[in-house]
């Protein structure tokens, strides 16, 4: 420990004309400022990009946004349209709805090769009608 405490004052020596010297020192702070003043002029060049994207990101997300929006809102019309019973019955719910004995009557006149029209004007329904009841009574088997 004691050779340590005894080579610092020769240290100390060694550099006292450089800390004395103005121009060395002077040169040193001005080095200093100068890296300083770089190092600031970095900094507020990265906030300024920064601050360039963060406002490029607020304009698309508000842009996405009122897209989200406007493709939610069609997409709630086209729900409640699903959603609405039609104003008129389909055939095949007209079918579905008919008396059992009326699908029979279809169904037994075709097994005797009655034609579609033949079938539709002796019950009263549409050739349309007849045909999907045939369908629905074909699936059964």
């Amino acid at each position: 420990m004691e050779y340590a405490l005894q080579k610092l004052p020769a240290l100390a020596n060694d550099l006292s004309p450089l800390i004395r010297n103005p121009i060395v020192v002077y040169s040193f702070l001005g080095l200093y400022g100068l890296l300083l003043l770089a190092l600031l002029a970095y900094v507020h060049t990265r906030f300024r990009r920064a601050a360039k994207t963060l406002k490029l990101l607020q304009t698309e997300w508000s842009s996405a946004e009122s897209k989200y929006s406007n493709f939610v809102g069609m997409a709630q019309e086209q729900l409640s349209k699903l959603s609405t019973p039609p104003a008129k019955p389909t055939p095949v719910a007209k079918a579905a709805g008919l008396a059992p004995d009326v699908r029979n009557r279809v169904v037994a006149m075709a097994n005797r090769g009655n034609t579609l029209t033949d079938i539709a004007q002796s019950c009263s329904l549409q050739e349309g009608e007849v045909d999907v009841i045939l369908g629905m009574a074909r699936l059964e088997r």
